[in-house]
């Protein structure tokens, strides 16, 4: 027996507002009536209600607001509506062996009436109020009985040959502990859509490449229990880059293998997402890098404090560019102050940084005049 643990999340984000009250939106579909929970300043945590099944909806409402200078949450509640898909991969797998723990974080919409249908034994849930999604993992870890664990959110699905697959590279390679494998982001256009497959990270600049950055989701890696646990499982203090803190502990102090294919399918629908987010990220994943870096001094001094600096400086400012060029401007104004605060940067990176200095309205005009004189 070679049971897996597929630790499927369903978590509330972010946490509810007082104060609301319900505005109309005007859409080509229906005037659909939306919940605004307001904060103090321009904060609002949007609500479509879940009939209207108008996910595209959502997240062009939410990248107006964003325009007009809000920092918007669009409340991801509904995990009921995905479930079907999500499980539906699941039991769609050819390897069959398996365990599936779904941790229920709090859901409020139709979640627990969907799970008291499933019948199938492989399938047990935990519920407990909302602790997050660090938390609600690490729930599913303390009851896991298999011997290689994978973890699915409720807007995941995977191949019907993940676990096989992934299965065999672990199998071949005993001394591994991670296997990871392409992915695709379903419902985003462009080049952000497009099937990837990350490197092959097994090699002399493993270390420098690994903590720069990692570059496979949750949902497309298989990894032995016993690591995941030795590393003492996902870091409660962070509710971003959570995943790629627990890589850092796993995939630096063993070797790891490439699965190259496209198995793993993460289902884009603007849900849960805000204004912020990018920078929320970004932020978490510095804060993740720091704290790897007290915690394994051996590391931290194999590579040296300015190389260290340039690869968590370097990867913070590549966002912040990345925000900055999509016009995600309150995103890339806190990640520039971020970076001038630790000095970092050439001067022409200054000039692009500097105005995040001035008030919001002023670096906006400023970019208007800027992006009139380019026309």
């Amino acid at each position: 027996m070679r049971r897996l643990l597929l630790c499927l999340g369903l978590f509330l984000s972010p946490p509810l507002l007082a104060a609301t009250d319900v505005f109309t939106v005007h859409t080509p579909a229906a005037d659909i009536p939306v919940t605004r929970h307001q904060a103090a300043g321009k904060r609002l945590l949007l609500w479509l209600p879940s009939e209207y099944g108008v996910l595209a909806e959502e997240h062009r409402i939410a990248e107006e607001l964003a325009r007009r200078g809000w920092e918007v949450w669009l409340a991801d509640l509904y995990a009921a509506r995905f479930l079907p898909t999500s499980v539906g991969s699941v039991l769609a797998q050819t390897f069959t062996d398996w365990e599936l723990i779904i941790v229920d974080d709090g859901s409020t919409d139709g979640t627990r009436q969907w799970l008291s249908t499933q019948q199938d034994p492989r399938i047990s849930v935990i519920r407990q109020p909302n602790r997050g999604v660090s938390a609600a993992r690490n729930a599913g870890l303390q009851v896991a009985q298999g011997r290689y664990v994978a973890f699915l959110d409720a807007d995941d699905t995977w191949s019907p040959r993940f676990m096989d697959r992934m299965l065999a590279a672990l199998r071949a390679r005993p001394e591994a502990v991670l296997a990871y494998c392409g992915w695709q982001n379903v419902g985003l256009p462009g080049p952000r859509g497009e099937p990837f497959v990350p490197p092959d990270y097994e090699n002399e600049a493993k270390g420098e490449t690994l903590f720069r950055g990692c570059r496979w989701p949750i949902h497309a890696a298989l990894t032995q229990l016993r690591a995941v646990q030795a590393a003492g499982g996902f870091d409660p203090g962070l509710n971003s880059a959570e995943d790629y803190a627990l890589w850092l502990r796993v995939a630096l102090a063993s070797p790891i293998i490439r699965v190259p294919e496209v198995l793993a399918y993460y289902h884009f629908h603007g849900g849960g997402q805000a204004s912020s987010d990018r920078a929320r990220a970004a932020l978490q994943h510095l804060r993740a890098q720091q704290q790897f870096l007290r915690q394994n001094r051996a590391f931290h001094a194999k590579l040296g404090k300015k190389r260290a600096r340039a690869l968590m400086m370097g990867e913070l400012l590549q966002q912040g560019f990345e925000c900055y060029w999509q016009r995600n401007l309150p995103a890339a104004r806190t990640i520039f102050r971020t970076v001038m605060r630790h000095g970092y940067g050439t001067l022409r990176d200054w000039q692009y940084m500097l105005p995040a200095l001035l008030p919001e309205g002023v670096h906006r005009w400023l970019l208007r005049l800027a992006d009139e004189k380019r026309r």
